[in-house]
């Protein structure tokens, strides 16, 4: 009885669909969630929420190190470049300074932060998706000039 059961099991387990790989995440998806997470970011330095910002950093970080790591970049390799030099440089930048508890040094990194995705944005035709190099401003700036 038990060499069937374990026959019965075996086959079964054999025949069960296997998961399908994860889908590739949208750039324009990834894109939207880096938005809202780097708008509130500011607001968190802001409001002096700093468990808060540096959480959404490592979201950032996830967004960029994992969710972008198979796009296509709208077929741009520089586009790449740019989003590894980012989250290297630019989102470890906020990083130390929400690490430090420094609104100033926050403020800076921000601006820095913010003209880095304007610059990749131009890169990629786009630039009229724009950036706010103010803390906590809207992610993108929607409003006319």
């Amino acid at each position: 009885m038990r060499a069937v059961l374990l026959v019965v099991v075996v086959a079964c387990a054999g025949s069960a669909p296997r998961p399908a790989a994860a889908p590739q995440r949208r750039l324009g998806d990834a894109m939207g969630e880096a938005g809202v997470r780097f708008n509130r970011v500011g607001r968190a330095v802001l409001a002096e929420r700093w468990e808060l910002a540096t959480y959404d950093l490592k979201e950032l970080d996830e967004i960029f190190g994992e969710d972008l790591a198979s796009s296509s970049w709208l077929g741009k390799p520089k586009l790449s470049e740019l989003a590894h030099q980012f989250q290297s440089r630019e989102l470890a930048a906020i990083r130390t300074a929400v690490h430090a508890k420094d609104r100033d040094a926050s403020q800076q990194a921000v601006a820095l932060a913010a003209r880095a995705c304007n610059q990749c944005h131009k890169a990629a035709d786009m630039e009229y998706i724009e950036i706010s190099e103010a803390l906590g401003a809207e992610v993108p700036v929607v409003a006319a000039h």
